[in-house]
């Protein structure tokens, strides 16, 4: 008898949620980094330039086949690429990048408190439990579970 709650005592509780691990999380961040180094080597490779446009009174503006186009010398400074993920957030138009983030970072938390509280796995187990037999229809209903979450959250 004593072994038995011996055993129980020892064995690990069940952890709820979704838990990123360190080797999940490293490898994202090398991703996110190779990809940073493949632009800035474009930006070296690839000649930039821009078309001549022609402005109307109306403040819109069209692009001006008789001005053609025009090369610019190409590539960034190393420091502008280097603190790029934070000068993109004093460039103009850093309120709607702003304003993405926050909605980002708002719906990952309303999908942490999802899972950590069990509703996603309880509705998933529900789907699961009435769809499971046929298996091309299970798969079509989460996916369309999952597309009502994203545009009724989001």
């Amino acid at each position: 008898m004593k072994e038995n709650n011996k055993a129980q005592t020892l064995e690990k509780p069940e952890e709820k949620g979704l838990n990123v691990g360190v080797k999940s999380f490293i490898t994202a961040i090398i991703v996110i980094f190779a990809l940073m180094v493949g632009t800035y080597i474009l930006t070296l490779v690839v000649p930039g330039g821009y078309y001549s446009r022609a402005i109307y009174a109306d403040g819109s503006a069209i692009i001006d086949t008789a001005g053609g186009f025009a090369y610019v010398k190409g590539g960034i400074p190393f420091w502008k690429w280097l603190l790029s993920p934070l000068l993109v957030l004093g460039a103009s138009g850093n309120v709607t990048l702003i304003a993405v983030i926050a909605f980002l970072l708002i719906i990952g938390g309303v999908f942490n408190s999802l899972d950590k509280s069990g509703l996603m796995k309880y509705m998933l187990d529900k789907i699961t439990n009435r769809f499971g037999a046929v298996r091309y229809k299970l798969m079509a209903v989460i996916i369309f579970f999952f597309m009502a979450l994203g545009s009724m959250i989001g």
